[in-house]
């Protein structure tokens, strides 16, 4: 937790225990430093130190928490242990 809800890609850095899922995705992922809008959307990573996922995040509640249930898998990269912020480019 601690980063901000304006960041539209957050890495996390913790390895989740065993495999991935929008559960344990969001106890990695935890709080923003200040409340999302309801309907905000972002991009999340996590990663078990295997395997890394990319999640798509929409705020159904206007708090600054994480829940599995405003998270969609998007990609699972398999045989990626982790990745930083510097590995995704997106166009405009």
């Amino acid at each position: 937790g601690g980063f901000a809800s304006t960041a539209e890609l957050v890495v996390a850095t913790a390895n989740i225990s065993g495999g991935i899922t929008a559960a344990k995705a969001a106890a990695a992922i935890g709080n923003a430093n200040s409340s999302y809008a309801v309907g905000d959307h972002r991009l999340f990573v996590v990663d078990n130190g295997t395997e890394t996922a990319v999640y798509y995040f929409s705020s159904a509640d206007a708090n600054a928490t994480v829940s599995a249930a405003e998270l969609t898998l998007l990609s699972t990269l398999q045989g990626v242990a982790t990745t930083t912020v510097n590995d995704y480019g997106f166009g405009s």
